[in-house]
């Protein structure tokens, strides 16, 4: 038990062992990083997890402690907006966040003309991140970057293959290499667990998630 129990008050019946649960399941390294838990540092999580309003973490299944956190999410997006230069998704799969707890990376794949481009972001890269969902709307997800990220175009595309990526300057009209904000829009339960699963992965983010941002929108 790593929080206060006198805000035990203040939680919806149930809430409690649940998220006891969830932070005894980082305790037994989660997402396999050997992270300075101090009994501090848990408490913020537990109250993070009940009183912050921009993300509604769920339960996490307990075969996440044995493998599963490893696997990439990937979440379906509506929106992506950097700067003046912005890309709405018509179908699915035209736009798509992944997130890579491996190779602690966040990705942002474009479907534009029948071309498929990427951006990949470092987790140290990250200046700062926010999220806000609401029910039965559209989550927001808002990063901030102090490198520049990289960009690919897929070359070869064959189906059932792994792609082909071959480094390519910009596609954003030279946007993303003055702006330093990401927005993007994707649809809000995905996006919750995939979220959840990020700032659980990574104290730095999870502390930089209760910070502000220096750069305009």
């Amino acid at each position: 038990m790593y929080h206060d129990g006198n805000a035990d008050a203040n939680v919806p019946s149930g809430f409690s062992s649940w998220v006891d649960g969830f932070l005894n399941c980082m305790d037994k390294k989660l997402f396999c990083h050997a992270l300075d838990k101090d009994n501090a540092f848990m408490n913020r999580v537990w109250t993070a997890l009940i009183y912050r309003p921009l993300v509604q973490v769920n339960f996490l299944p307990d075969n996440l402690c044995d493998g599963e956190n490893l696997k990439v999410a990937r979440v379906p997006a509506t929106l992506l907006r950097i700067g003046s230069w912005q890309f709405a998704s018509e179908h699915e799969g035209d736009l798509v966040g992944k997130f890579y707890f491996a190779t602690q990376e966040i990705v942002w794949e474009v479907l534009a003309n029948d071309m498929k481009y990427k951006m990949e972001m470092q987790w140290s890269a990250i200046s700062a991140i926010r999220a806000t969902t609401e029910e039965n709307k559209l989550g927001i997800l808002e990063i901030e970057l102090h490198w520049l990220p990289k960009f690919y175009v897929e070359i070869n595309p064959r189906p059932r293959h792994h792609a082909d990526w071959i480094s390519v300057n910009d596609f954003t009209n030279g946007q993303a290499l003055i702006c330093r904000r990401h927005y993007l829009e994707f649809p809000s339960a995905a996006f919750e667990f995939a979220y959840a699963r990020l700032l659980s992965s990574d104290r730095r983010l999870f502390e930089l998630s209760h910070g502000g941002f220096l750069s305009k929108p």
